[in-house]
């Protein structure tokens, strides 16, 4: 039940070449996450982001102006990212520096355990997240952000439905338990944004079947209803996509 929806971005600004493009939703979180962090000031010295699928590293590369670290969840993505940012990186922009997610939870003060202002954890997973959150927030320097990019309980189910590039590493949706785990790692809730729910499915279905259709009219307003019902007022229904804001607090233990 992927969306036919275009990109957000101008066509000029997404090269033909960038492959297994995330579903729109997920765009726009990252667009939307990735300005919240980089308008904080906090991004001037680096922003780390954890990513699990080369579609969210690619919408990163395209968001980011600033120097970027790239924390994989597996190793074949390494080299992925290498390719990626070649073909993507603006001229005049750094490469980003690539590292493992394991790495993280290197103690801070060893040479390569570098502290951030600002960080985006992208797709986390059922099987690792919870391990992977205080790992995460030791790399964060008191008061920074962290924003996390993770499916609503709708889009939990929809996923199972639906093919899209993400494969098995869509995003996992975390429950109403993260909580309490991000709060033992040091991180307090900023502000949860919701984007999606049943309309926008009740509109990406009407735009599938106009298509089938051949009615490109009715199509392109079931393409608009689409995008309006991702940036609509929430109204308490299951989302989509969470886009979740944290602060780190002090020291951890």
């Amino acid at each position: 039940m992927n969306s036919p929806v275009a990109s957000p971005r101008p066509a000029s600004l997404r090269p033909a070449h960038l492959l297994d493009e995330a579903p729109l939703e997920y765009r726009l979180a990252m667009d939307l996450a990735m300005s919240g962090l980089t308008s904080t000031g906090r991004a001037g010295a680096g922003v780390l982001i954890v990513a699990s699928v080369p579609a969210f590293i690619d919408e990163a590369l395209l968001c980011a102006d600033g120097p970027l670290t790239i924390a994989v969840e597996t190793t074949d993505l390494a080299d992925i990212v290498g390719v990626r940012a070649g073909l993507l990186i603006r001229p005049g922009r750094p490469m980003p520096a690539i590292m493992a997610a394991d790495a993280l939870a290197q103690r801070r003060g060893t040479p390569s355990a570098v502290s951030y202002g600002c960080a985006l954890w992208v797709s986390p997973q059922r099987c690792s997240w919870r391990r992977r959150a205080k790992a995460l927030a030791s790399r964060l320097t008191p008061g920074a952000l962290l924003t996390m990019v993770t499916a609503g309980p709708l889009g939990q189910v929809v996923s199972r439905f639906r093919r899209t590039p993400l494969g098995s590493s869509h995003p996992a949706w975390l429950g109403a338990g993260r909580g309490r785990v991000l709060s033992r790692a040091g991180l307090q809730p900023e502000r949860v944004l919701a984007l999606g729910g049943f309309s926008s499915i009740a509109w990406a279905l009407a735009a599938r079947l106009a298509g089938l259709a051949e009615r490109l009219d009715l199509a392109d307003r079931a393409e608009a209803g689409y995008r309006r019902s991702l940036l609509a007022p929430h109204t308490g229904d299951p989302a989509l996509v969470n886009v979740l804001t944290f602060r780190r607090g002090g020291s951890l233990c």
